[in-house]
């Protein structure tokens, strides 16, 4: 160990929050350049797959999930929306509220991302203890979000 080691004010714990910033930043970066191939990104696959699989139909709902601004989730539908990969429904139960919901060609292109990222993910974890490494991410997750629940 060296001088700068016994000198750093920073506790494990400490450390273990960058290393899980910055392994996070790094992947996302990573996932996002190779999204791209296939005409996505890391945040509209997030967005496609939480209007998907977990009944996510309102802009206020994709950015509390997502822990993104409500302007920015609205511009990224719009310009999904655009590009014909969601689509607006007027919601029957307020005139003045619309729902989402992905059209055929985004139903596409989640299926083609879905690939790419399963591909990237088994080689990625290969040899790893998926078991223990889901439980200790799903642990810091709710950890997190109780925190931020806190505070607000």
């Amino acid at each position: 160990m060296n001088d700068d080691e016994n000198n750093d004010p920073l506790s494990p714990e400490g450390h273990l929050i960058i290393n899980i910033i910055k392994t996070g930043k790094i992947l996302t970066r990573y996932m996002d350049r190779m999204l791209r191939s296939s005409g996505t990104s890391v945040v509209e696959l997030g967005i496609l797959h939480r209007i998907r699989n977990m009944g996510c139909r309102r802009l206020t709902d994709l950015a509390e999930d997502d822990f993104i601004s409500k302007p920015r989730v609205s511009n990224v539908l719009n310009a999904m929306v655009e590009r014909g990969l969601i689509e607006r429904v007027k919601d029957t139960n307020d005139e003045r509220a619309f729902e989402l919901v992905i059209s055929k060609l985004g139903e596409k292109l989640y299926s083609d991302s879905i690939v790419l990222i399963n591909n990237f993910s088994c080689e990625f974890f290969k040899n790893a203890d998926l078991n223990l490494m889901d439980g200790v991410f799903r642990d810091a997750l709710s950890r997190v979000e109780s925190v931020s629940r806190d505070k607000t």
